[in-house]
């Protein structure tokens, strides 16, 4: 028996029953998921995707949550990440405990994101509001160094050259 079922993005599966409305379908699809966690006594983890409104925000709250806000209440446990332009450019992130069943929710925590190798550091010192307020410094991420540039930089005006 595993230790805990991955399914990648849960929003994409079709619930038994066909409904006009997509919302309530991914709903059912939701409540039968959470069934299955409880039938095998293991954890399910997915994710889901933020709509519009909360693309850019610097922490994303479950009302962001695309779809169906009905799957926040049932979900247990729901964690956002938040990578705004500059985080992308500068290899940081905010995580944010949206819900917790189990334990403490509300708090946001940064990280150091390296997407190109799935690496995250996550501090552990949840932060201020104050902190999350302020627009965080574009830093370069210390492994890109002066070849990734030359390359990048040469890729750059190959392609302008070409168009």
């Amino acid at each position: 028996m595993p230790d805990l079922v991955i399914i990648d993005y849960v929003d994409l599966l079709r619930a038994n029953r066909t409904s006009k409305e997509r919302k309530e379908e991914i709903d059912d699809v939701y409540v039968a998921t959470k069934g299955l966690a409880r039938e095998l006594n293991v954890p399910i983890w997915s994710v889901s995707q933020v709509n519009r409104a909360g693309a850019n925000d610097n922490i994303i709250e479950g009302d962001k949550a695309a779809g169906s806000y009905n799957k926040m209440m049932i979900t247990d446990f729901a964690m956002s990440i938040s990578r705004r332009r500059q985080d992308k450019a500068g290899g940081t992130g905010r995580f944010h405990i949206m819900k917790n069943r189990y334990g403490m929710d509300g708090v946001t925590y940064s990280a150091v994101i390296d997407t190109s190798t799935g690496h995250i550091q996550i501090d552990t010192d949840e932060l201020d509001e104050e902190t999350l307020e302020r627009e965080r410094p574009v830093k370069l991420n210390e492994n890109f160094d002066s070849i990734d540039r030359d390359i990048l930089k040469k890729k750059f005006f190959e392609l302008n050259n070409n168009s």
